[in-house]
């Protein structure tokens, strides 16, 4: 009798075990029947393109289009080259590492061939580059393989320095000025402003004398970071000593007391 009860157990236990086997079987059946209904009704995307970001490129000019760039702005570095010259390609692939940089700055920054051109502005060898403030060409006799030491350059107060006239600058040029002479003084000012017209004049007066003592001169037209200066009414001078300002609070066009504090 204990004999034919085990038999009879391990039946039901075999029979038990086959039907959850089969219902297994059935689950994963019809899971994968479900995956596959999935993937036809949303069909896989291809993947996203990646954005070719574009490098930065020196632009190419002619005679004219240089005398409008020079004509239209302030402060304009000028790369010339020659053709089938392996050394101005080099130089060029340096350059325009900092040619966003330039922007920033303000700085335009083009290439031109044109040996005619070239020779009417001192340039006799190639590669050659010449940094146009205000249309007065200086050329740069550093090493043009240095790309950082091209950029201090054009954005250097010494570059931009002319005799009798006080240099004008973007916020971004200003900072680095500001960071890296000990002492400048700033005129903020704004266009169509008599008052600021005629400080100005009469400052530009005592721009060479400043100079002689080592004292940087620029000026800015920047009405939102004067308000961040809370400088009030336009023109003010703001002398910069080792970063740290003092804001002038006296008459501005008497420029030799100017000049004396």
């Amino acid at each position: 009798w204990i004999v034919d009860f085990t038999r009879g157990a391990a039946g039901v236990t075999m029979r038990v075990l086959a039907r959850w086997t089969a219902v297994a079987a059935l689950l994963l059946l019809l899971l994968g029947d479900c995956a596959a209904a999935k993937k036809a009704a949303d069909p896989a995307q291809p993947a996203p393109k990646e954005k070719k970001h574009s490098e930065p490129v020196i632009e190419e000019v002619t005679a004219k289009q240089l005398e409008r760039v020079l004509n239209e702005k302030d402060f304009v570095a000028v790369f010339w080259y020659a053709r089938s010259c392996l050394t101005c390609d080099k130089v060029l692939e340096e350059l325009e590492k900092i040619d966003d940089d330039t922007d920033s700055f303000g700085v335009d920054f083009v290439k031109i061939n044109d040996k005619r051109l070239a020779k009417h502005y001192g340039i006799k060898n190639f590669p050659a580059l010449t940094y146009f403030r205000e249309k007065e060409p200086i050329i740069y006799e550093g090493d043009l393989m240095d790309e950082e030491s091209v950029l201090d350059f054009l954005t250097s107060l010494e570059a931009m320095d002319l005799p009798d006239r006080i240099e004008d600058v973007n916020a971004r040029i200003l900072l680095k000025i500001v960071e890296d002479t000990d002492y400048v003084a700033v005129l903020f000012y704004k266009p169509q402003c008599k008052k600021c017209a005629k400080a100005l004049q009469e400052l530009e007066n005592i721009d060479d004398e400043a100079d002689q003592l080592g004292i940087g001169f620029v000026k800015i037209s920047d009405e939102e970071l004067a308000d961040e200066y809370n400088l009030g009414e336009l023109p003010k001078l703001v002398y910069y000593r080792h970063q740290i300002p003092i804001i002038y609070e006296s008459e501005l066009t008497r420029e030799e007391d100017v000049l004396e504090w």
